[in-house]
């Protein structure tokens, strides 16, 4: 069945091939007869990007994520910000401390003078000035503290641990989705990597087949039009793995951008068959579980909610006012030279109660509840979809013949050798040739869905519940 797929896929009309044919090889006709399509320019820059070339596991690229990522670094200094404001929102509020002195004293015309504090001028009082005028210079201190009240401190503190929190779950749902970008890239480039390999042997097949055709062509066995054919055949090849190469760039960059190499650097990925392996699934009620347990976007969500109803006590623990008490001290300003006083400073809440804050926070614990329910349907809906599409992947995996496309190997080993002994003619070869080419090409983009589709499943969980 799997073969009258495949056949239906790729069969193409020979008469609109014949057409391309003959249009490909008019532009030829400037060649030279023995000439040979090289390769040696087309991959001449990818050679040079190769000078810095390393070979990478997906295991190593994820290790290289978690040291190297600087979103995540950002992320992580994140979090250190939340919790330096932790330990600021536990400090008091500092005393205040007030000094005053009048530094001339206008009746001793002396400055800063501060000796004889008992020693008064009897003239001045004798000539009717109504107090005793004092030599020394006065002097006049205070200390003020708040204490707030409330449980303002508190509300503080465990509002902003809640912030902390946050940022923390914030670091690793972003480390979710930058696995989930990495592995998909990763899978990406393996597919383009195996692709190039495919095309590029096929290159160097079909050189070697033009060789030998081209001696055929000037012994005259073999007519100047086929030789033609195979080198626009090979020409087609060529730009088939420009297009490739171009397409793994738009991956590499950004795998490398996740991991933090450098851009000369060549990635080369590795082909990892025990990720290819058919696994049994739980129960779709069983991963809903585990996605709400391991979620840390849904995990945001929730505290989310909870730092709403924490900031609504905050708010209306501000409704109170604070105490400030003052401790001060005046040395000739009052009605004893040697003044030590109380005092208590405190706000009326006549007019500002904090109403319209309350209110503010009232409205947000209501639309931190919408968007955590929204939240929540959305990652069910997204892991039932995953399951429906991890499922469907792996029956077409599972079911396709692995054996099929080693036989086709060797099968166009048989087909090149039989066209040299012109036992086959050229347009049989030629359609062999390109559907041994997509048939490849489609093996690998299966193998790639299924990978896709177990890292589809994994983020939709929030944990690698398929390796």
């Amino acid at each position: 069945m799997f073969i009258n797929i495949l056949t239906e896929l790729f069969i193409k009309n020979l008469t609109g091939k014949i057409n391309l044919i003959v249009a490909i090889a008019l532009s030829f006709l400037t060649l030279s007869v023995n000439g040979q399509i090289s390769n040696k320019t087309l991959l001449s820059d990818n050679i040079q990007a190769q000078a810095d070339t390393i070979t990478l596991t997906l295991e190593e690229a994820e290790a290289l994520l978690i040291q190297h990522n600087l979103l995540l670094i950002a992320q992580k200094l994140n979090i250190e910000q939340s919790r330096a404001v932790i330990i600021q929102s536990r400090l008091w509020d500092n005393p205040v401390l007030y000094v005053e002195t009048n530094p001339y004293n206008q009746y001793s015309h002396k400055f800063f003078n501060y000796s004889n504090p008992n020693v008064y001028n009897e003239s001045n009082f004798a000539n009717g000035l109504g107090q005793k005028a004092y030599n020394s210079s006065d002097f006049i201190w205070s200390i003020d503290q708040v204490f707030k009240t409330a449980g303002k401190r508190s509300n503080l503190v465990k509002l902003n641990s809640i912030n902390a929190n946050i940022a923390e779950d914030v670091y690793y749902d972003l480390m979710r989705s930058l696995k989930f970008t990495l592995r998909s890239d990763y899978y990406t480039l393996l597919q383009y990597q195996q692709g190039i390999a495919l095309l590029q042997g096929e290159l160097n097949s079909l050189n070697g087949l033009i060789n030998s055709v081209s001696i055929q062509v000037s012994n005259g066995s073999m007519a100047l039009k086929e030789q033609l054919r195979l080198q626009a055949l090979a020409f087609d090849v060529e730009n088939n793995i420009r297009d490739f190469i171009y397409q793994s760039t738009t991956a590499e960059s950004e795998f490398k951008t996740i991991i933090g190499l450098k851009v000369n650097i060549k990635v080369i990925a590795i082909k990892d068959t025990s990720k290819l392996q058919p696994v049994t699934l739980p129960p779709l009620d069983t991963l809903a579980v585990l996605t709400m347990d391991n979620r840390y976007d849904l995990k945001v969500g929730n505290l989310q909610i909870v730092a709403a109803k924490t900031n609504l006590s905050l708010q209306r623990s501000l409704a109170y006012p604070d105490l400030d008490f003052r401790a001060n001290y005046t040395r000739y300003s009052n009605f004893i030279p040697n003044y030590y006083g109380l005092g208590l400073t405190v706000q009326l809440p006549t007019w500002n109660r904090n109403q319209g804050n309350i209110k503010v926070a009232r409205y947000n614990i209501t639309a931190q509840q919408v968007n955590y329910e929204n939240q929540v349907k959305g990652a069910l809906n997204d892991l039932s979809a995953s399951y429906t599409q991890f499922i469907k992947y792996q029956n077409v995996y599972v079911n396709f013949n692995k054996n099929f496309t080693e036989n086709y190997d060797s099968f166009l080993k048989n087909v090149t050798k039989n066209y040299e002994r012109h036992t086959i003619g050229l347009l049989e070869f030629i359609d062999f040739f390109e559907s041994y080419r997509d048939t490849k090409i489609a093996s690998f983009n299966l193998e790639q869905d299924f990978l896709e589709a177990k890292e589809q499943l994994n983020y939709s969980v929030g944990k690698d519940v398929v390796k």
